[in-house]
């Protein structure tokens, strides 16, 4: 037995110096990161709800009925619930068990007859006893088993509350995202329509024109191409537009899609600007990198666990009870047990090198998680600066194009100009327009994903 014992220890130290501590990982990850980002920005801190930050109460609407009907965000709170459950099973180890019992046993010796002077008599004999006790027993926790479950348990609850909390900044991401999209193809349906529109008038003037042997005949076929085209465009666009409406519904938990929404120039919402602060506040900002770092702690109170298993187990009971309820004789029993693992076929200590090389493997998880979150922001950064420029470089070519449209159009009418021109002026202008439309989308996204990479603000949830 001490020979076993000795082997035992020497188990654990090495176990010991194989592992490090969870904080000292997260020290290690945060040392990885740059001091400032490459792009900073100065604005206000992350709004308690950001979404509101964009102008528009239609949005803050479909965002907030997101966050309260949203079938994943719904079964991400049961998962928080089974976590807690579990730690509460965990803790209840920690604690004595006890138990009662009643009892209670009839007997029937039978009917017998005895002779008497004048005749005989017939006796039957009933017994009834009854009996009481209570058990207690308790797991003496000498080598911290049963602490470190509680306290793997109690860090994987953590890890699933943050990971609740991910989810909740990610659907509330999402509809935004839905939303825009939904009303970037209504209104690039818009614009398809109105090109269409335009083409058409064109159609016309070379129509009457051609009537009056002024153009030829290739001018006109080419421009009723012109109008096929253009109207083909249409049913595409309509169903990328049912699309987004479709996608919108699913997050808030909706069969039939959203009535169409308001139509309304993407041109008029808010673009927030947004602190970025220092990447190392991205470890107490995110939710999923505070969810890694609490499985990294569940991983190593798990290794203690497994360290723990290799020392002898030693569990106390004691019971209390009577023979007789009715004639009360009193019981008491007091033991105790130790119990040392011997021989396992290397079941413990294979069980302790996997635990330790799960922790290894959530290490790596973390610090790809911690780098991962980090360049999220820089791309969400640039991309928001470069969306920004290109906006207002298409705003400046969508004027340009209108008055180019408009001097072709008056032209052609006086025949100072010939129709591929006009044509021409035509799609720069829808070009033009459509591009605008799709870079304050992109500008829109841009700040919803440096909202979502900075960690939103989850604390109030």
């Amino acid at each position: 037995m001490r020979s076993v014992l000795v082997r035992s220890t020497a188990v654990l130290a090495l176990a010991a110096c194989a592992s490090v501590p969870a904080p000292g990982r997260e020290a290690e990850a945060e040392a990885a990161l740059p001091a400032s980002y490459r792009i900073a920005t100065d604005g206000t801190a992350t709004p308690a709800l950001w979404w509101r930050a964009f102008g528009e109460p239609e949005l803050a609407d479909y965002v907030e009925r997101a966050l309260s009907q949203n079938l994943d965000l719904t079964a991400s709170t049961a998962r928080v619930a089974q976590a807690r459950a579990r730690l509460r099973i965990a803790g209840a180890s920690l604690l004595p068990s006890v138990n009662a019992s009643v009892g209670a046993q009839t007997s029937y010796s039978g009917a017998e007859q005895q002779r008497l002077v004048d005749g005989f008599v017939t006796t039957e004999s009933w017994r009834t006893a009854t009996s009481g006790s209570v058990q207690i027993s308790y797991e003496l926790d000498l080598f911290g088993a049963n602490r470190a479950g509680r306290r793997s348990a109690a860090a994987s609850y953590d890890a699933q509350r943050y990971a609740d909390d991910a989810l909740r900044i990610t659907t509330a991401a999402d509809t935004a995202s839905a939303y825009f999209s939904v009303l970037a193809g209504a209104q690039s349906l818009a614009i398809a329509q109105s090109s269409l529109e335009a083409l058409e008038r064109i159609s016309r003037i070379v129509q009457l024109r051609y009537d009056e042997g002024a153009v030829s005949g290739q001018d006109l076929a080419r421009q009723r191409a012109e109008v096929a085209q253009a109207r083909s465009q249409i049913p595409s666009l309509e169903a990328q537009l049912d699309a987004s409406r479709q996608a919108l519904a699913l997050l808030l938990a909706e069969a039939v899609p959203p009535a169409p929404l308001e139509n309304r120039d993407l041109l008029s919402f808010n673009v927030p600007t947004i602190a970025t602060g220092l990447p190392a506040d991205l470890l107490l900002r995110r939710p999923d990198l505070r969810s890694a770092q609490a499985n990294l702690a569940a991983a190593d109170a798990d290794v203690a666990a497994a360290r723990a298993a290799l020392f002898p187990s030693i569990d106390l009971s004691a019971s209390v009870g009577t023979s007789s309820l009715s004639d009360p004789a009193a019981t008491a029993s007091f033991a105790g047990s130790l119990v040392q693992p011997i021989f396992q076929g290397g079941r413990l200590r294979g069980q302790l090198a996997e635990r330790l090389a799960r922790l290894d493997e959530l290490d790596a998880d973390y610090r790809r998680t911690v780098l991962t979150a980090f360049q999220e922001v820089e791309r969400a950064l640039s991309g928001l600066q470069a969306s920004a420029a290109q906006e207002q470089a298409l705003i400046t070519a969508a004027e340009a194009a209108a008055e180019a449209f408009r001097i072709a159009q008056v032209r052609y009418e006086d025949g100072a100009d010939d129709l591929l021109n006009l044509l021409d002026a035509e799609r720069s202008l829808s070009s033009a327009r459509s591009g605008l439309v799709t870079a304050r989308f992109d500008r829109l996204t841009a700040a919803l994903d440096l909202f979502r990479a900075l960690g939103g603000d989850w604390s109030s949830s």
